[in-house]
């Protein structure tokens, strides 16, 4: 698969994805709004927060916000009408964008978001045809979605594997979402998870994503590579049982009268 070929497929899944995702991520902010006089939100909370509340709200604009940035700029590039919600987004005086329009509700931005995601979609290869690095930079902005999936997972309690990052340098987590069903081995002691089928399987810290058939051939590997393992041990342990040095003492029967006994010669 070539770089170019992972990019657009990243991309894809995550406009795919988005919808859901910020709706859920909306759905998780119970505080009513009202624009202040310096352009920020002043929230008042209508119960008590739940545990990172203030995430899903700074997270859920950052990802509006950017998936709002994009429709624009594509639209401007390629000459194309960009879609309506684009031009509704929560703005500074100063025109820049800033993230869901004041008060919006979980259904409402999932709305919003799933006519921009489409309008990218439907414009995904002419896209992909653009200026590279400006394709390389809207990738790596989506790359966004796929890491707040992981952080708050629509469908199920994502899964951290046993498996490291696989990107040089990196060393994050690798997550596996939604987290259902799974096939499981242990390597050295340690539980290894397969992913179940539709599942996303990605590091958290850079956004490096796995296909399933990358992420089962790695499993396939290490299983590989523990089983020859076991096998050469199982080998070296044959061998130094049958090649052992005899010992050059002889064999000790215990003693008689103070004497030592040795077995007599055959």
């Amino acid at each position: 698969m070539t770089d170019t070929t992972t990019k657009y497929e990243n991309a894809r899944d995550a406009l795919r994805q988005a919808p859901d995702l910020i709706e859920h991520m909306v759905a998780l902010i119970p505080i009513k709004t009202k624009p202040g006089a310096d352009d920020t939100v002043r929230s008042k909370r209508v119960e008590p927060p739940l545990p990172f509340n203030e995430g899903a709200f700074s997270d859920a604009n950052e990802l509006y916000g950017r998936i709002v940035h994009w429709a624009l700029f594509w639209g401007n590039a390629l000459k194309v009408q960009s879609p309506g919600p684009a031009k509704q987004a929560w703005r500074t005086r100063a025109g820049s964008v800033v993230g869901l329009p004041l008060g919006s509700e979980p259904h409402q931005a999932r709305y919003d978001v799933s006519i921009m995601s489409r309008w990218l979609l439907i414009h995904l290869d002419e896209i992909f045809r653009r200026q590279p690095d400006d394709v390389a930079y809207f990738t790596t902005e989506l790359n966004e979605i796929h890491q707040a999936a992981a952080r708050y997972p629509v469908n199920a309690t994502p899964h951290w594997s046993n498996l490291s990052c696989r990107v040089g340098g990196c060393g994050g987590r690798v997550a596996l979402y939604p987290f259902t069903k799974v096939k499981t081995w242990t390597e050295k002691g340690r539980q290894v998870f397969l992913p179940p089928e539709g599942a996303r399987v990605l590091c958290v810290e850079c956004s490096d994503q796995w296909t399933q058939a990358e992420y089962s051939d790695e499993i396939e590997r290490r299983l590989l590579a523990v089983k020859e393992q076991q096998k050469a041990d199982r080998v070296q342990a044959r061998l130094a049982k049958k090649y052992a040095t005899p010992s050059v003492l002889p064999k000790f029967l215990g003693t008689v009268a103070g004497k030592v006994r040795h077995p007599k010669p055959e």
